[in-house]
C-alpha cells in the first residue's frame, strides 16, 4: 500500500512538473498549443487539428510556421501555413505551379487543387454533389492529384488564366496577378513568404504579403 502511494506521488509530481513547465513555456512564448480553425492546409492538416509550436528550433523551408498577420492586414490571431521562401528569395507561380528561386517547390508534396470532370463521369463517383461545384456540362472537384487519379476518370486541372485578375492580390501587390499566375516577386528584407497546402482556400502571402519576421511565433513540431 505504501509503495502504491509513493508511485502515485511520483506520477503526480511528474505530471505537475510537465504542466508547470508547459505553462512557463507558453507564457514566455517558447511553446504553444492551439487548434486549427480553417481548412487552408488540407490535405496535410485538417480543421480542428491540435498543433504544438516551438520557437526553440529555426524553421526551414517546407516547415509549417505559426505567425500573426501585420496589424494593417488582419485580426491578431495565429495563422499556420507552410514556409516557402525567405528574404530575398524569388517566388513565381506559373499555371498553378510554385517555383522558388527557379526551382519547383512542391515536388513530392500533396496540395489541394481544383479539377474539372465531365458531368457524366462525375455521376460515376461516390461523391455527394454538394461537395463539388456544378457548372454547365461538368463538375469542379477540390482534392489532391493522387486522389483525382484514383478515380480513374478523365480530368483536367483548373488553372486561372493570366487575364483573370484577382482584385485582392492586385490590391496587395499592385500587379494584375491571380493565385495561379503570380510574380515573380522578391521576398522583402526582414520578411518570409507562406502558402497554405489548400491552394484554393488559403489566406496566405499571395493575399497578405510578406510576413515580418517579428510576427513569427513558432515552428510546427507536432500535429
Amino acid at each position: 500500500m505504501e509503495l502504491l502511494k509513493r508511485i502515485s506521488l511520483i506520477i503526480f509530481g511528474a505530471i505537475a512538473g510537465v504542466v508547470i513547465m508547459f505553462i512557463g513555456f507558453r507564457v514566455s512564448g517558447v511553446m504553444n498549443l492551439f487548434t486549427t480553425t480553417t481548412t487552408s492546409n488540407l490535405p496535410t492538416i485538417k480543421q480542428g487539428t491540435f498543433i504544438l509550436i516551438s520557437r526553440m528550433n529555426q524553421p526551414q523551408k517546407g516547415d509549417f510556421v505559426a505567425y500573426e498577420l501585420p496589424e494593417a492586414t488582419g485580426a491578431q490571431q495565429l495563422y499556420v501555413h507552410r514556409l516557402v521562401a525567405e528574404a530575398n528569395d524569388e517566388v513565381l507561380i506559373k499555371d498553378g505551379i510554385l517555383y522558388v528561386n527557379g526551382q519547383p517547390f512542391d515536388k513530392g508534396r500533396e496540395t489541394n487543387n481544383m479539377y474539372n470532370v465531365a458531368e457524366a463521369d462525375f455521376k460515376k463517383l461516390n461523391i455527394p454533389s454538394e461537395q463539388a461545384l456544378h457548372i454547365p456540362g461538368s463538375y469542379i472537384i477540390m482534392c489532391t492529384e493522387t486522389e483525382m487519379k484514383s478515380y480513374g476518370i478523365p480530368y483536367t486541372k483548373r488553372v486561372r488564366p493570366v487575364s483573370d485578375v484577382d482584385e485582392e492580390i492586385q490590391k496587395m501587390w499592385h500587379q494584375p496577378w491571380n493565385a495561379d499566375q503570380f510574380g515573380p516577386v522578391k521576398v522583402p528584407r526582414g520578411c518570409f513568404f507562406v502558402m497554405g497546402d489548400n491552394r484554393e482556400n488559403a489566406l496566405d502571402s499571395r493575399y497578405c504579403g510578406g510576413i515580418p519576421e517579428a510576427n513569427y511565433k513558432g515552428k510546427d513540431v507536432f500535429h
